[in-house]
């Protein structure tokens, strides 16, 4: 009875130190990634955006998103890549205006990705 309860209170304490590294990789990463489109966007803005600017925040975002796979469900690492890959595109055609929509939408998609996948009473009713 005593190793029985020692083994639920030693898994239980693995699910919350697991839950607990899965919480703050998620919100690090979205959050650096978000500072990253923020001055993308701030360039794409002014028209002082190259497709290097780009790229950048796209080889940051490739790095990251295989340690992502195993936190998050591959719908919603497939939104940010596709709405990424759209203004990568409209970067290296030099088209600001129709960029801008874009990265917008990433860093919405920063927000509510590690928001819908948070402990809060909201997500679990």
């Amino acid at each position: 009875m005593v190793k029985t309860a020692i083994s639920i209170f030693i898994s239980l304490g693995l699910i919350l130190i697991v839950s607990y590294f899965e919480i703050a990789y998620v919100n690090s990463t979205f959050s650096d990634f978000r500072e990253l489109l923020t001055v993308l966007y701030l360039k794409v803005q002014s028209g002082k955006a190259t497709y290097e600017d780009g790229y950048a925040t796209l080889t940051f975002w490739e790095d990251k998103k295989d340690v992502l796979h195993v936190w998050l469900p591959h719908t919603s690492i497939n939104n940010v890549e596709n709405e990424l890959s759209e203004a990568m595109g409209y970067l290296r055609q030099e088209n600001c205006e129709d960029a801008l929509p874009k990265i917008e939408i990433l860093i919405n998609l920063t927000h509510s990705i590690p928001e819908s996948y948070a402990i809060k009473i909201k997500n679990v009713f």
